[in-house]
């Protein structure tokens, strides 16, 4: 949901500086690089210094990163009452 909102947001930064910008600086949908989001990000800041758009955008990625890493992290560890089972019954086999 957070990455889905996340993109969102950078099509909302999108809209407002193709907007603002001629038709043949405008951005595409097509074929996104690192370059062509940092080429958005300074247009943006540029030309909507009072937009939100781009701390939501921000904030929603690394909500999401957030969420996959702790979702990641939880499901790695056995739990105690596993882990105990797992050794008395190895204990029982030796």
């Amino acid at each position: 949901m957070c990455g889905f909102l996340a993109n969102v947001a950078v099509w909302k930064v999108m809209a407002e500086v193709n907007a603002r910008v001629p038709e043949d600086q405008r951005f595409t949908w097509w074929w996104w690089t690192i370059g062509k989001h940092l080429r958005l990000w300074r247009e943006h800041k540029r030309l909507c210094p009072e937009s939100h758009w781009r701390l939501y955008s921000v904030l929603s990625f690394s909500m999401a990163i957030i969420l996959m890493i702790a979702a990641l992290h939880s499901t790695s560890k056995p739990d105690a009452a596993t882990q105990g089972a797992a050794n008395r019954q190895i204990a029982r086999e030796l």
